[in-house]
């Protein structure tokens, strides 16, 4: 059996990756936790000034550079319930 652990933090991680990957991402963290654990991201904000630089991937994530990818979080993203 795997110990859970009480939070995880991760640090300007999450917007680093596309869609599928981002929801893989927080999927695997959750499972880790502890019940009534805590999972604490930051990430880019679509007020950003960078937000819709480079090319587009897919809605809210542009390339800026080759090979790299941000996603810019609108409110409506980040306010979810598991």
């Amino acid at each position: 059996m795997e110990e859970k652990v009480d939070a995880i933090y991760c640090y300007d991680m999450l917007h680093l990756f596309l869609e599928e990957d981002r929801r893989r991402l927080v999927a695997n963290c959750l499972e880790q936790l502890q019940p009534d654990g805590w999972l604490y991201f930051t990430s880019f904000s679509d007020e950003d000034a960078n937000n819709g630089c480079g090319a587009l991937l897919e809605p809210g994530t542009y390339e800026y550079k080759e090979g790299k990818c941000a996603h810019f979080f609108s409110d409506v993203e980040l306010n979810f319930n598991t």
